[in-house]
């Protein structure tokens, strides 16, 4: 659902010093400084002065919008699926990668999984449970499935794949709303949208503010245009597990490419997708439709080994995670990597690539309303610090430095 700023509560009081800000897709002419009041940015200017508080020296450092990633089934040996009460765990480990908002995503299973999912994030955030200032911000659940193809599973168990039920997902609403704190517990659902009663599900999530992907899809162009019409905003990873183009029959990847508003999440590890195919993506989308998505898995973090999503059994290797049948299972992608390797795919600018990575999935998942993704006054002082590498050098989230391991706070 839309979250409203005051969902998000104020924090602390910073001044970030002598960085290049970048936002929108451009760089300022000049440096300046970022200072941020009660966890909101109040000045964006040369020499600014700002309330007593910490300073962060960003000398050498490009101040960008902090990184929004809308699919995280898990990190650091944590799956999200099976044990989504440990969602804070999570939130503290992203921000070494410049995260500071997410969305924790379940993967197909049980009936029981996305009630238990609910559950625990309700409780996380009526307790205030491990969600400390050190945390990227929770932006409620992506639910990816149980809806889908049975023709385009991935790595979904097939045996738990379900014909679309709105009585199912009037059932998560009502556990949504069942307290005073149902705003931020269900973000994103990733359906079929060809599947009998797909469209009735669409429309009633459009009209409670949950956004809506099309994902494991067989439909066609015409499939996806009536899901569009009827409140369907994005695709969740393109290129994968869904119809591809043909010249006669553009699938739900040239529906995707051919429309005018759809975004598009991208996996940008150059496993999930050719660097040449993300190219041809970003040439006819850019940075106003593309949002790049880790689709991390609880290995992220970790490296090579045996992990778990959901009732699957992945093995990394080599960067890349596949189930033993050797299907593609999620990434160990960071977003900070995302960005590099899109200003290495496809020439873009940093600024450029840093929309892709905070601006663009901010707005399909609805928070930009509450004014994640931008560097602006008036908006939750949420940035990342880059070096000339590009590499992540300090990361705040609602004005409080959560990581510094170079040690620029004075």
């Amino acid at each position: 659902m839309s979250a409203p700023t005051d969902s998000f509560p104020a924090r602390g009081d910073l001044t970030v010093r002598g960085g290049l800000i970048v936002d929108r897709g451009r760089a300022a002419e000049s440096f300046a400084d970022v200072v941020a009041a009660d966890g909101l940015l109040t000045h964006i200017a040369p020499d600014a002065e700002g309330p007593p508080g910490l300073t962060l020296d960003a000398q050498g450092c490009t101040v960008v919008p902090g990184f929004v990633d809308i699919q995280v089934n898990g990190a650091f040996g944590i799956d999200l699926t099976n044990e989504p009460h440990r969602i804070p765990e999570v939130a503290s480990q992203l921000v070494r990668f410049g995260v500071t908002a997410f969305c924790p995503t379940v993967i197909t299973g049980p009936d029981t999984i996305v009630p238990e999912a609910i559950r625990a994030l309700r409780e996380i955030r009526r307790a205030g449970s491990g969600l400390t200032p050190g945390s990227a911000r929770v932006l409620g659940l992506h639910v990816e499935g149980p809806f889908l193809a049975p023709g385009r599973p991935g790595a979904h168990p097939a045996e738990h794949i379900r014909s679309p039920s709105l009585s199912e997902v009037r059932s998560w609403l009502e556990l949504v709303r069942a307290g005073p704190d149902a705003v931020n517990l269900l973000a994103i659902l990733t359906i079929a949208p060809e599947l009998p009663g797909a469209l009735d599900v669409i429309d009633l999530l459009a009209r409670a503010g949950v956004t809506t992907c099309a994902g494991h899809t067989d439909a066609s162009a015409r499939e996806i245009a009536a899901a569009e019409a009827r409140g369907l905003t994005g695709v969740t990873h393109l290129f994968n597990a869904m119809s591809p183009f043909g010249h006669r029959e553009p699938g739900a990847v040239g529906a995707t490419l051919a429309s005018e508003g759809l975004i598009a999440g991208i996996i940008a590890d150059g496993v999930h997708v050719d660097p040449a195919t993300i190219r041809i993506a970003w040439r006819l989308l850019g940075a106003q439709r593309i949002a790049l998505v880790s689709d991390s898995i609880a290995a992220l973090g970790l490296g090579d080994g045996s992990f778990e999503l959901g009732e699957v059994t992945v093995n990394v290797s080599n960067g890349a995670a596949r189930t033993t049948e050797g299907v593609l299972a999620g990434s160990v992608l960071s977003m900070d990597q995302a960005v590099r390797n899109l200003i290495a795919y496809t020439g873009c600018t940093l600024s450029q690539a840093c929309r892709a990575a905070a601006t663009t999935p901010a707005r399909l998942v609805g928070a930009a309303g509450a004014g994640l993704g931008r560097l602006a006054t008036g908006r939750p002082a949420d940035l990342t610090l880059l070096n000339e590498s590009h590499q992540v050098v300090a990361t705040v989230v609602g004005g409080t430095v959560c990581h510094d391991p170079e040690g620029r706070v004075i």
